[in-house]
Order: structure tokens, then sequence, then C-alpha cells
């Protein structure tokens, strides 16, 4: 799966471009830094309402493919700026984390890279 594949099946917008075509190998559902830091994966995607510069960093960190907020929730111009400058694709989509989740599991997704 691409993040834009990902993008279409939440019907979610695209805050930042990112790497369209950058493969995502797992997923994660977390809202505490350390726990993302520690459990996160290079090429996962991040669902998570923390829209912090703080939590682009740990995407940083992790190698993340892109950040998927749930509820409609956006960052702050300054992180979504600095979202572009790392390569980081920011997705925000109308449904719950739960709802995400499930999606993405269902389209083959899971929580560790085998």
């Amino acid at each position: 799966m691409t993040v834009s594949g990902i993008s279409r099946l939440l019907r979610a917008r695209a805050l930042t471009d990112g790497e369209a075509e950058r493969a995502v190998e797992s997923c994660m559902v977390c809202d505490v830094l350390s726990m993302a830091l520690a459990g996160g994966r290079r090429n996962m995607a991040w669902i998570t309402v923390r829209s912090s510069m703080n939590a682009l960093a740990v995407a940083c960190m992790t190698g993340a493919s892109c950040l998927i907020f749930p509820r409609g929730v956006e960052p702050e111009q300054a992180v979504t700026d600095r979202a572009k400058e790392e390569r980081i694709a920011i997705l925000a989509a109308d449904m719950s984390a739960f709802e995400i989740a499930g999606i993405l599991y269902a389209a083959g997704l899971r929580g560790e890279v085998k």
C-alpha cells in the first residue's frame, strides 16, 4: 500500500504531499509520544490526534511514511511547513481513529512489520 492509496481509501485530505507513492508497510494508533517512539517502525502510517511539532519529530525519527489525523484534526501551519521540508505526508480524515484503523486493517495493514 502507498500513502496515496491510504488517502483514497480514507477519503482523507492531504495537508502535505510528502511522498505520495511511498510504501506503507504497517500501522500504529498511539497518542503517547514515548510509546510511538519506542514502537514506531519505518514506513508506518501513524494515526494520532497529537498534531504538535514533537509528534512530527517522532514521525521523522521513526521513519514514518505518514501521519493520519482523525476527526478532522489539523496541525498548526508551522507543523505543516516543517512536514513539507521533511517530506512527511500528513492526512486528515473525518472519521475516528478506530474507524481509520479498521479500514486499514481490512485493507491488509498490520501493526508489525513481518
